[in-house]
């Protein structure tokens, strides 16, 4: 999987407004990785228990951001959120909301890392998902560096092993 794609799960039930979102997701300068379901039955199949690893799935693949729709079938409103949160914590969540300004600030008290309202510009959403998105790239590039850093260490542990043992060898050094 390419460090440099950003893997979007979209929760909306409303086929217009997925394809509304998915086009303008397509014009982005970034690339994506777009999974779309329509509720959060759906969404939980793709995200993570609390007990498995932040921003993975338990099929082992990476949702770094989800576009969640606050009316669902199955859901609506702070609900949507809440369930979600309680799925996985840690993915970031961008709510699509119709909602007025002064039910904003509960979205973030839920567990929301930003909002989009429907139909925003293709600005405001790249704007929103470049913010949201950042940082769940860079949480992926610093645990692959970090990974791949732990590797070179084994190794030279086992080399500094495989040394000290040589030398405490009073037949090898013979």
């Amino acid at each position: 999987m390419d460090s440099a794609t950003l893997n979007i799960l979209l929760v909306e039930d409303q086929p217009e407004e997925a394809f509304g979102i998915r086009e303008k997701l397509s014009k982005m300068s970034i690339s994506v990785n777009l999974i779309e379901v329509r509720n959060l039955a759906e969404a939980a199949k793709h995200l993570c228990s609390a007990t498995c690893p932040k921003s993975v799935n338990c099929a082992g693949n990476f949702i770094d951001l989800v576009i969640l729709d606050l009316h669902l079938p199955n859901g609506k409103g702070l609900a949507c959120i809440t369930a979600l949160r309680k799925i996985c914590r840690g993915v970031s969540l961008v709510v699509l909301t119709e909602q007025t300004d002064e039910e904003i600030p509960e979205y973030f008290t839920a567990g929301a890392d930003d909002f989009l309202e429907m139909g925003s510009s293709q600005r405001q959403l790249e704007a929103v998902i470049y913010r949201s998105g950042r940082s769940a790239l860079l949480k992926r590039q610093k645990k692959k560096k970090w990974g791949t850093i732990s590797k070179q260490l084994s190794v030279l542990e086992r080399i500094t092993d495989t040394l000290v043992a040589h030398r405490a060898d009073p037949i090898s050094n013979s």
